[in-house]
């Protein structure tokens, strides 16, 4: 059994569950396995319709720490918003149900929040493919960004940034920005506007979350929602950095939606009504620069585009 040191721990671990009866034993091992102890494991299951809802009151029988939520199914976001609602502790973490961490993750991003006075501590995540983590060389750096505007314009453009686990948040930060329920990119319409709220980051560089690439995960399944959704994720940062004035960080993020659309006007699942929209919203507001004048050419006039790139290939070899 674990023994918490107090009524109100240290750290709560949110762990959405959802048909993971594969991986979720594994995942709960390594929390449970962490030399920080002084934390509660919040399970919740959203209405998962395999074993996984039994696996969890089965660990919460074997380690007081554990705490089980049983819902209906209402997504990821809507998990870790009842995870929170649910938390006793000043510190939060998010671990997906089919990853796992290493034994040092928690005591890594506490020590950092605390020796630093931080509101968000950041490790590094590795792809995981198998069983174990690679074994990788590597040194033990804190990150230091000369503001909140640097963090901002690297979570535009580092994937280690955009996702919500990885990090500890501090509780307060969190009950300001709920996930959105309902749609997909859940992390890159929230975790930007958490960083740019708080008042100090801290980022290290040890890889101590293992990201299982699950080929049945949400992650690695397209669809036409993704997509769209992915396109409201980055609009919806565009325009809360814009109304906060934050013109550099918005412009980073106008960038990264037009890099996508540029890349999707081949798709052809995304609806059209809902592509146009999106375009326009980054012709409203982003400058005229070389990304905005390829993506007009390659809409409005195609063929000309595919002429240009096929010249471009002719004298380049």
């Amino acid at each position: 059994m674990g023994e918490r040191v107090h009524n109100n721990p240290k750290i709560s671990v949110i762990v959405p569950v959802y048909k993971v009866e594969q991986y979720l034993d594994r995942c709960v091992k390594s929390i449970l396995g962490q030399s920080f102890k002084d934390f509660e494991l919040i399970l919740v299951d959203d209405g998962s319709p395999d074993k996984s809802g039994k696996m969890c009151d089965e660990w919460a029988k074997k380690d007081n720490r554990i705490v089980v939520i049983h819902k209906q199914n209402g997504g990821l976001s809507d998990a870790r918003n009842c995870g929170i609602a649910k938390c006793s502790a000043q510190y939060v973490t998010f671990i997906d149900s089919d990853d796992y961490v290493r034994e040092d993750f928690l005591s890594y991003l506490y020590d950092m929040a605390v020796k630093n006075n931080s509101d968000i501590s950041m490790c590094q995540f590795i792809n995981i493919h198998g069983e174990d983590f690679e074994r990788v060389t590597e040194e033990n750096d804190i990150i230091e960004f000369p503001s909140y505007q640097d963090c901002c314009i690297r979570f535009c453009q580092d994937a280690q940034y955009c996702v919500a686990v990885c990090k500890l948040y501090r509780m307060d930060l969190l009950l300001k920005y709920p996930f959105p329920v309902g749609r997909m990119h859940e992390d890159a319409a929230t975790v930007g506007k958490l960083l740019y709220e708080a008042e100090k980051i801290s980022v290290g560089t040890k890889k101590l979350y293992g990201y299982y690439q699950n080929p049945q995960s949400i992650t690695h399944t397209y669809s036409k929602k993704r997509f769209e959704d992915q396109l409201w994720a980055v609009t919806e940062n565009a325009l809360f950095f814009e109304g906060k004035n934050e013109k550099l960080i918005a412009r980073h993020s106008w960038n990264l939606l037009g890099s996508i659309l540029f890349n999707l006007s081949d798709y052809k699942g995304v609806n059209k009504d809902v592509f146009k929209y999106y375009y326009h919203q980054y012709r409203k507001h982003c400058r005229i620069d070389s990304m905005a004048i390829k993506l007009s050419i390659k809409i409005h006039t195609p063929l000309v585009y595919y002429m240009m790139k096929k010249i471009k290939q002719v004298i380049h070899g």
